[in-house]
């Protein structure tokens, strides 16, 4: 083997492995914090004091906030919901109906919402709580649609 086919080779194996990886959507800090901000600016304009979780499709946190006055177990059910709904795809209302309580990291009340991508795949997830679980999901369907990302839940 002459010399530039030793350092070629090298090059040439570093490349079909790269081309083996997929590139998967995925979701930024940049875009949770556009949803943080739709979230927060609801609870807001409700006077509500809440706690908002936000996790990648791999249940990876990657934002949260809890708003002055939220209590530390809204903090603990935000992760939860964010979790299993990261987890899952699901909305945690989905979840909650599949009598699977005992599930790894499935919430069981409303108020966490899949981020979903306009072509259906799943990027993450979002938990929200402080409030009524309506409100909780009101709240986070706020903040999806201030990122353009919210999605109707199916009928």
């Amino acid at each position: 083997m002459n010399r530039k086919h030793f350092f070629t080779l090298p090059f040439l194996l570093l490349c079909l492995c790269t081309n083996a990886q997929e590139l998967k959507p995925t979701l930024t800090y940049a875009t949770t914090q556009k949803i943080l901000q739709g979230c927060i600016a609801y609870a807001d304009s409700a006077k509500l004091t809440l706690s908002i979780a936000l996790y990648n499709r791999d249940a990876q946190l990657i934002s949260f906030a809890r708003m002055d006055g939220a209590s530390l177990g809204s903090a603990k059910i935000a992760h939860w919901k964010g979790i299993s709904a990261a987890t899952y795809g699901a909305s945690t209302a989905e979840t909650g109906s599949w009598n699977v309580p005992n599930a790894p990291d499935i919430a069981t009340i409303p108020g966490g919402l899949p981020i979903v991508l306009p072509d259906g795949t799943v990027i993450g997830g979002l938990g929200v709580s402080g409030a009524a679980a309506s409100v909780d999901v009101t709240c986070a369907e706020a903040g999806l649609k201030a990122a353009g990302l919210y999605r109707a839940p199916k009928k």
